[in-house]
């Protein structure tokens, strides 16, 4: 008899995840840009279970060039989930620091994750949620040093929340 209620393995999570983002033809552009192909496969490959779960269950997730600076997220637009992706981000993916930029984009699916579109929920609070996925997927450092580039109270709380998660790391490390 034929299970219905089989849940996926991890490699087959990962496989639809990547499918889903990388092989969706409106994100066929994303090929154009090395280090962010790779950068989004390296994201969902350190993703667990459970957010690849949550990224699995959208519909779609499209990443969009757009006008604007570095990204942001949207999501529930008629079962689309949108990052836009503007110019300071694609610039980010070819410097030599890309890993900034795949710290962007793993906050930006820690938005989508979280599900912060449908809820009402503090701006800042939504900020360190999703902040902690790309410290999950081993971004939190890439991600401070971005934030560090920003003078104002929220970027100052972002940073100290992620400078006590990895000198926790880093401690736990030692034990």
């Amino acid at each position: 008899m034929l299970n219905l209620f089989k849940q996926k393995s991890l490699s087959e999570l990962k496989t639809n995840v990547i499918n889903k983002i990388l092989g969706n033809k409106q994100n066929q552009w994303i090929k154009s840009y090395p280090t962010m192909y790779k950068s989004i496969e390296i994201i969902i490959n350190a993703s667990n279970e459970t957010h690849l779960q949550k990224l699995d269950s959208l519909n779609e997730v499209l990443i969009l060039k757009n006008e604007g600076m570095y990204s942001c997220a949207i999501s529930n637009l008629k079962d689309k989930n949108i990052i836009l992706a503007f110019p300071s981000l694609i610039k980010i993916f070819k410097s030599a620091s890309y890993l900034r930029g795949a710290a962007i984009i793993a906050h930006e699916l820690g938005h989508l994750i979280h599900e912060h579109s449908k809820k009402n929920i503090d701006t800042l609070k939504a900020q360190i949620e999703a902040d902690t996925y790309a410290f999950e997927v081993g971004l939190g450092e890439e991600l401070q040093d971005f934030l560090l580039e920003f003078n104002s109270e929220e970027s100052r709380v972002r940073v100290a929340y992620l400078t006590s998660r990895i000198v926790s790391k880093e401690k736990s490390h030692f034990v």
